[in-house]
């Protein structure tokens, strides 16, 4: 700080003493301190005449690193791009466009985006890089198949993905094989592959144990519990929260400790723990407020809701804040607002909503499973048999599992938003059939709330 603060003479000797010090501080796991130390390393390097793109590369992927870390998506942005751009060659440009990928427990782009120039440069490396079997090689497909997510690209997208984990199970490295299955679990990240994501999570869980890399296990076993979730393996997801919070404290991991809040603050109102789940979502909105994680604001509303819906108030209110949402958002929140305003009992707005509005319904990503349980919902308040036809069609396959956006925003069993459904299409007894589903999934996870919602709003209809 000495020599930052000694001005633009000292510039020579003033960047490398805070990359040394920026280092001291990753090695204990001071994110934050590394972070603005190599920022301001950065800035010192713009006083220094002798700086070439090969002295300013390290240190912008050493803050690339931290900046991940920290939950810092812009900032991890921001020189990732810078990196590229100063990469001395083939293999350092490769190493900067991954670097958004490396550790992530969420997807680094917002919902439906794509980035505006990292698929294009992942594609060029790939091209120039040899075509015989290699570590990068692997990593740069992974990669580009995970920034491709919300392209119109799928079979790009899941060739990319079968040949990269082929490779990586090939090269028999764990800890490439650690890397490329968490990437992986997150590219190919929507309802149909929940089981197969629950075995790449395990086996990155695996092979990262074996190489000893304590933050890569985090990683993992974050990734663990969320598919653990999607499955309906509650028992299992609780086991992952606990172990994967305590490393994600030691090490100071704000994207898994965020991502983890609001993945158990769902279950822990639906079990009837309304202080302690109002304690956690205090506390993750403060930790995800230091981020720029995307969705932060939907990640808010929706866990707000889920603590609505378990306590039974506040509907009006919270498709009021939804509304105003909804012109910023990304996220198809039309069928969550109609489905609130008819728990509060405003049926005509909520049908004048749904004619002026209608209801997207036909992605296919992390956020399907919550969007068309909330339209199930909706067909039956509003007595769409049309509707509830077409929402039962495209449910029926999550049977078993809980009503989750991916990882977050866990509500009552799938098999409840179907009997609705199903009662609303004038299937009665298929209705009954899912309703009494429903209620021993609700046994079986410890959520007697929702049962109880289950019996007073599914199994009376």
């Amino acid at each position: 700080r000495h020599w930052l603060a000694a001005g633009p003479r000292h510039a020579p000797d003033a960047w490398p003493a805070a990359v040394a010090a920026a280092q001291r501080a990753a090695a204990v796991y001071a994110w934050d301190e590394a972070s603005d130390l190599l920022a301001a390393a950065l800035a010192a390097q713009d006083d220094d005449p002798a700086v070439t793109p090969a002295d300013r590369y390290p240190v912008l992927m050493s803050r690339a690193a931290a900046c991940r870390q920290l939950g810092d998506l812009d900032g991890l942005d921001a020189a990732q791009v810078a990196a590229v751009a100063a990469a001395p060659d083939t293999a350092s440009e490769a190493r900067a466009a991954i670097a958004a990928v490396d550790g992530a427990v969420w997807h680094p782009r917002a919902h439906g985006t794509v980035h505006p120039t990292l698929p294009g440069t992942l594609r060029g490396v790939l091209r120039r890089l040899p075509p015989a079997d290699s570590e990068l090689r692997c990593q740069v497909m992974l990669a580009l198949a995970l920034e491709l997510h919300f392209a119109d690209a799928p079979r790009e997208r899941e060739a990319l993905i079968e040949q990269g984990l082929a490779m990586a199970r090939r090269l028999g490295d764990p800890a490439l094989l650690a890397w490329g299955a968490t990437v992986a679990w997150l590219a190919m990240w929507r309802p149909a592959t929940a089981e197969q994501r629950r075995e790449l999570a395990a086996e990155a869980l695996d092979a990262a144990g074996r190489t000893g890399d304590a933050l890569r296990e985090v990683t993992a076993r974050t990734l663990v519990a969320f598919a653990a979730q999607e499955v309906g393996r509650i028992a299992e997801m609780d086991e992952a929260i606990v172990r994967a919070r305590a490393d994600a404290e030691r090490y100071r991991l704000v994207a898994p400790l965020v991502a983890l809040g609001w993945l158990e603050i769902p279950w822990l109102a639906m079990r009837g723990h309304f202080e302690e789940a109002g304690r956690l979502y205090a506390t993750t909105v403060e930790l995800m407020s230091r981020t720029s994680m995307p969705q932060a604001a939907e990640s808010a509303a929706g866990t707000a809701m889920t603590l609505q819906l378990m306590r039974g108030v506040g509907h009006a209110e919270m498709a009021a804040q939804l509304r105003e949402m909804r012109p910023y958002s990304r996220l198809p929140l039309d069928s969550s607002i109609v489905m609130l305003l008819l728990r509060a009992g405003h049926v005509e707005e909520a049908r004048a909503w749904y004619r002026e509005h209608g209801m997207a319904l036909d992605g296919d990503d992390w956020y399907s499973v919550l969007n068309l349980c909330q339209a199930a919902e909706a067909s039956a308040g509003l007595g769409d048999r049309d509707l509830a036809a077409h929402v039962y069609h495209r449910l029926s396959p999550c049977a078993g599992r809980p009503n989750s956006a991916g990882g977050a925003v866990a509500q009552a069993p799938v098999d409840a938003y179907l009997a609705l459904a199903a009662a609303a299409a004038g299937e009665d007894e298929v209705a009954r059939g899912h309703a009494e589903a429903a209620l021993e999934q609700c046994a079986a996870w410890g959520i007697p709330l929702v049962a109880d919602w289950i019996r007073s709003r599914v199994t009376d209809r």
